[in-house]
């Protein structure tokens, strides 16, 4: 595995974060959890249990990126949002 950059597509120069992916994928399937709302409470001795919530898929493509003089490798979000980003396991968002 490698922890690779994930860029805005439209602003290739704003890191959003980092994101592991195996070594020679040039895209990957990254499960995204569902919100923590949405997550089913713990059992409780009354409680009936609850249906668990379906799990996203996002598929995100490694690829080279260009912005004036400056270029480099990175996934692109293609208009994911932040927060989405944020569930996938390993996401390691940038600090600004």
């Amino acid at each position: 595995m490698r922890r690779v950059e994930v860029r805005c597509c439209c602003s290739p120069l704003k890191l959003l974060g980092t994101l592991p992916m195996p070594e020679n994928a040039t895209r990957f399937n990254f499960v995204v959890m569902p919100p923590a709302s949405m997550m089913a409470p713990p059992l409780g001795r009354y409680m009936r249990a609850q249906k668990a919530p379906a799990y996203q898929y996002l598929t995100l493509e490694f690829s080279e990126w260009f912005a004036g003089s400056m270029s480099g490798y990175a996934l692109k979000a293609d208009g994911v949002p932040i927060e989405t980003l944020r569930r996938i396991p390993g996401f390691i968002e940038a600090k600004e």
